[in-house]
This record gives structure tokens, C-alpha cells and sequence, in this order.
């Protein structure tokens, strides 16, 4: 039975609370939040202890899934990683290059570190993948309607760092950075950003938005005739050969859950999560110098 904290019960970390209730080989110790309305809602709702200080958890935890806003990452997992704890950090792994290649530099080798980049177990993605040769083009799309939710950082930190990770996933290629254009809109921050990188002979393609009048999550690629689409919200992948169509996937999985069962099994049986830190480093520092080349 691995013993778990959850540190933030806003938006996502309820999800995460309710996952990790579902998987039965978790003891959910304690959740932490600062908001005592949050607090108490989480506490009736799901019957578990609600601290509002992160360091009374010391010792009384095996691993904790960190889900506070991003500029916290880096002081709550240096706490936890200096008295041996494994942790599940969501994405972006912190706000800096820095801080995250110190937190690497931190980690013991028996500890485990999962960055939360859930559309690695979207199966419309592993289809994708699986069925991908050596295609001319790839094209990202991630749209949403505009939320204050994640409006304090760059879109490319919000929505674009999932496709980063997806495209380093895809391809082995070192990344050159062909084109990049970003767009402020209803905040500080770029909300719209379209780039072109290469990797190797392929144009990776992004069109990314958070202010869309609908949703949208989709992945194409034509591949030697081969006409493939990955549909990431409803989960099913598109592909087109001699003319003829067929839908594979559809049944919709509970991809946030199979996450966090990946990082309880990586704590117990000591085995790589799916994604790393090292994973979650790389896609921080190419978003980066994404921003950086737009700000030029």
C-alpha cells in the first residue's frame, strides 16, 4: 500500500483526489490546501484528512502528487525530495529551467519523479504513433475557449508544452525551430502561437489557442499515402489508405487515472514512469526557447 498526499484541491487536484481514491493499492493519507472553503468542501466530499501546510506531511508519506499553480513546484518538490519522497509534479514541471535541472540534480536514484503529461496515455495517440512512418508533415492543433484558469503563463507553457512532449515522444531528430509567431489577446501573455519545427525531414506544425470558441485537440499526418488523424478528446485515430476509411479507438478511457496508476506502479516496483523528469526538462527548456525566439 503506497501512502499518498495530494498537495492542491483546486481544479485539477480534485481529479487527482478522486483517482487516487479509485486505486485501491493507495492509502490517500492527507490532501493540502490553503483555502479553507476548498479545504472543507474536500474534506466532506471525500472523507480524508485536509492540511493547510504542505511540511506537516514529512515523514508521514510515501510519495505526493504536486498540483499547485506552477511557481510553487519547485519549493514544495525540494522539500519533499531532501526527505525521500517520490513525487508526481504536474506539467510544467516548474517555471524555470533552472530550478528544474536542480530538482534532477536533487533526486536520488531510487526516487521517482513523474511529470504529469496525460496525453501520453491517450490511446488516439499510441494509434497515431504506432502507424507513423516517415511522414513530410505533422500538424498540432490544441484549441480551447478562454478561461482565467491558466491565463497567468504563456499559452506555451499552458496548452503547447503537451504537444512539445508529444512531438520529442514521436521523433528522434534533434529540433530546429523554423518559424514562430504568438499573439496576445485577453491577457499579458501570448494566447495564440503557431510555429513550425523540424525534426529531421519532417515540419512539425503547431496552430495553438486558448481563445477559441470551441474545443479542439487533433494530431494529422500524411505518411508515403497514408492520411492519419488522432482525435484526442474523443480518443479514436483516423486513417486513410487507397482511398478507404477506418476509425480505430472510440471507447473513451479514463487516461488522467491510468496516469496516476503508472506512477503507483513505478513507486512500488521501483520501474521508469512513462514520463520522466528528464522527459518533463526537455519539453520546459524547448518551450522556452520557443517563448524566447517570439519575444526576439
Amino acid at each position: 500500500m503506497v501512502k499518498i498526499a495530494v498537495i492542491g484541491a483546486g481544479y485539477l487536484g480534485r481529479f487527482h483526489i478522486e483517482k487516487f481514491k479509485k486505486i485501491k493499492n493507495v492509502n490517500l493519507v492527507s490532501v493540502c490546501e490553503v483555502d479553507k472553503k476548498i479545504a472543507k468542501s474536500i474534506s466532506d466530499e471525500f472523507g480524508v484528512t485536509v492540511v493547510d501546510d504542505y511540511r506537516a506531511l514529512a515523514g508521514k508519506v510515501d510519495a505526493v502528487s504536486i498540483v499547485t499553480p506552477t511557481p510553487s513546484h519547485y519549493n514544495i518538490a525540494d522539500f519533499f525530495l531532501k526527505r525521500n519522497t517520490h513525487l508526481f509534479i504536474e506539467k510544467p514541471v516548474t517555471d524555470n529551467i533552472n530550478d528544474a535541472k536542480k530538482l534532477l540534480k536533487l533526486k536520488k536514484e531510487d526516487i521517482i519523479i513523474q511529470v504529469g503529461y496525460v496525453e501520453r496515455f491517450n490511446p488516439a495517440f499510441r494509434i497515431f504513433k504506432d502507424n507513423l512512418n516517415t511522414p513530410h508533415t505533422v500538424i498540432f492543433k490544441r484549441k480551447a475557449p478562454f478561461t482565467l484558469r491558466g491565463a497567468d503563463v504563456d499559452v506555451v507553457f499552458d496548452l503547447m508544452i503537451h504537444d512539445i512532449d508529444l512531438a520529442f515522444n514521436i521523433f528522434e531528430e534533434k529540433p530546429e525551430i523554423a518559424y514562430v509567431r504568438g499573439e496576445k489577446i485577453f491577457t499579458n501573455h501570448n494566447d495564440v502561437v503557431i510555429a513550425g519545427i523540424k525534426f529531421g525531414h519532417t515540419l512539425a506544425h503547431f496552430e495553438i489557442s486558448r481563445i477559441s470558441d470551441s474545443k479542439e485537440r487533433k494530431i494529422t499526418a500524411l505518411d508515403e499515402g497514408i492520411f492519419i488523424e488522432a482525435d484526442l478528446i474523443n480518443q479514436n485515430c483516423k486513417i486513410v489508405k487507397n482511398k478507404k476509411e477506418k476509425i480505430y479507438g472510440g471507447e473513451k478511457r479514463d487516461i488522467l487515472l491510468e496516469e496516476l496508476s503508472d506512477f503507483v506502479i513505478s513507486v512500488e516496483k521501483g520501474s521508469i514512469p512513462k514520463v520522466t523528469l528528464e522527459d518533463g526538462i526537455k519539453s520546459l527548456e524547448f518551450a522556452d526557447k520557443i517563448l524566447r525566439r517570439i519575444r526576439k
